[in-house]
């Protein structure tokens, strides 16, 4: 809101003193891309927490997906649930009973590689525990 402020007051002031020097046009312009720039910052803070929250426990596997202001949870049964590479794409899926969910998607190719990495590793340990195996 700082930046904001800074950036209405700075546009004011441009747009003040090049009216009074007779360029009345200025103000309306000024107050144009000051609207603009309140409709950029709304839509970025809506989705500036855009993501996935990740939980393995209690036999399930919980993806909690924010997108805006709306939160949708998936939740999938452990040792039925897989996690399958599209070929020739970097998109990764969760795939249980038919259901698909794309996971990953606000990563960069170097962190959602790390990210599939821990994930079937942890999926590995998890299925072994729910088959008895330690």
């Amino acid at each position: 809101m700082t930046v904001f402020g800074s950036m209405v007051g700075l546009a004011f002031v441009f747009g003040a003193v090049f009216a009074a020097l007779g360029a009345w046009m200025v103000l309306p312009f000024a107050g144009m891309e000051l609207l603009a720039l309140a409709v950029a910052f709304l839509v970025y803070g809506a989705h500036a927490t855009d993501g996935e929250r990740v939980r393995l426990a209690g036999g399930k596997l919980t993806v909690e997906v924010r997108e805006g202001s709306r939160v949708r949870t998936h939740e999938f049964v452990l040792h039925q649930v897989r996690l399958v590479r599209r070929a020739g794409a970097e998109r990764l899926f969760l795939v249980c009973r038919g259901r698909e969910l794309e996971v990953g998607r606000h990563f960069g190719a170097q962190r959602r590689a790390g990210f599939e990495r821990d994930l079937r590793a942890a999926l590995a340990v998890s299925a072994k525990r729910t088959c008895g195996f330690r």
